[in-house]
Formats: structure tokens, C-alpha cells, sequence
């Protein structure tokens, strides 16, 4: 395996409301600098660094109800480069190899309704899934639209392939099953 490393950010959620062009700008200089295979952006629950495993209590009932939110989850055993994407959310990161298995970028501007907008960064695209980021209610049948048409375009790249061990699972109360729920909350934008 290559050597992989990551980068979160946090930034108050109305940065992304009151400014959106100058975050994508900001996430864009990033990419052209750090040249990233995957990622996302969107709205998340944050804890102390390292700590959000510690709060499940709380975030829980709003990953289950709230299918816009982001999450840090990452298995801590890096896959391969090009081993599969993570999610999707707002704005989505895909690396070169995937916009070239999905026919180029000009195939992939073809897939997408004129409300998702494609940034070009050295090494792959930026995918805006709608004008703002969105947060949804499962309760109340509201998805965020936009986030579904992209996982339909890049579900085929998606890892599920996830250990089932507890440090490799987004954390749950009992008696809930943390391998089903990551399975599920990695699944959530699935039309079915």
C-alpha cells in the first residue's frame, strides 16, 4: 500500500450558508495542493479531536434521522489507493482513477442534472451536490435529492468492505449492532 494520510477541517455551518463559493474555493486549493483520492465535505457532528466515538450516544438518533450528515468514520487500516469511496454529501472528492472508470469527466458531466456542479482540481473533481448543503429528515421523507443522484453515479465505486470490529464500526448503543448500522448509515442514500 501507498502511504495515505487524511485532512478534517471544521468550520462553523454558517460559513458554508453565508459564503459557499469562497469554501469550495478554499476545499479546491486544497485538493490542487494535496491532490486527494477521496473525500467529502458537508455538516457533521464534532467532538474533541479523537473523541467523537465518545459521543454516540448523542449523535446516534441524528445519523439515523439526518441522512445529510457527514461523519468521522474511517477503518484505521487504510485500503489500497483506489480501493473504494467512503460517501458521498454536499461536496464529494473523486480522484482521477474514478472519473476515468465512469467514461471521463466529460461523461461524468453528462450524468449529472444542471443543480450538481463539477470543479476541476489537479487529480479529480469536486462534485456539488446542490446550491447548499442539505440535512434531510427520514422521519418526515425528506432526502437530499442531490446527494442521492450522486451516490447513484458512485455507488459502483463504494467500499463496503468493512471488518467487523469495533474500531473498524461507527459506535451505537446496545442494543443496536454497529456493523449493521455502518453498513446501513454507508447505504443511506441508496434509492430503493
Amino acid at each position: 500500500y501507498r502511504e495515505r494520510s487524511r485532512l478534517n477541517c471544521v468550520w462553523p455551518v454558517a460559513r458554508c450558508v453565508d459564503d459557499p463559493s469562497s469554501l469550495i474555493e478554499k476545499i479546491l486549493n486544497w485538493c490542487n495542493l494535496l491532490h486527494p483520492e477521496q473525500g467529502t465535505a458537508g455538516i457533521a457532528p464534532i467532538a474533541e479531536r479523537g473523541l467523537i466515538r465518545n459521543r454516540f450516544r448523542e449523535y446516534t438518533p441524528f445519523l439515523k434521522r439526518v441522512p445529510g450528515l457527514d461523519m468521522e468514520y474511517y477503518p484505521p487500516i487504510p485500503a489500497p489507493l483506489g480501493g473504494g469511496l467512503r460517501t458521498v454529501n454536499w461536496l464529494t472528492i473523486v480522484g482521477d482513477p474514478y472519473i476515468e472508470a465512469l467514461g471521463g469527466r466529460d461523461a461524468l458531466q453528462g450524468m449529472v442534472s444542471d443543480q450538481i456542479k463539477l470543479h476541476d482540481y489537479d487529480g479529480g473533481v469536486l462534485i456539488q451536490a446542490g446550491e447548499l448543503p442539505e440535512l434531510g429528515d427520514v422521519n418526515n421523507g425528506l432526502w437530499p435529492e442531490h446527494y442521492r443522484d450522486v451516490n447513484a453515479i458512485l455507488r459502483p465505486f463504494r467500499s463496503e468492505d468493512i471488518q467487523n470490529t469495533p474500531m473498524c464500526l461507527i459506535k451505537v448503543p446496545e442494543p443496536m449492532d454497529a456493523y449493521e448500522e455502518t453498513l446501513a448509515w454507508i447505504r443511506r442514500f441508496d434509492r430503493t
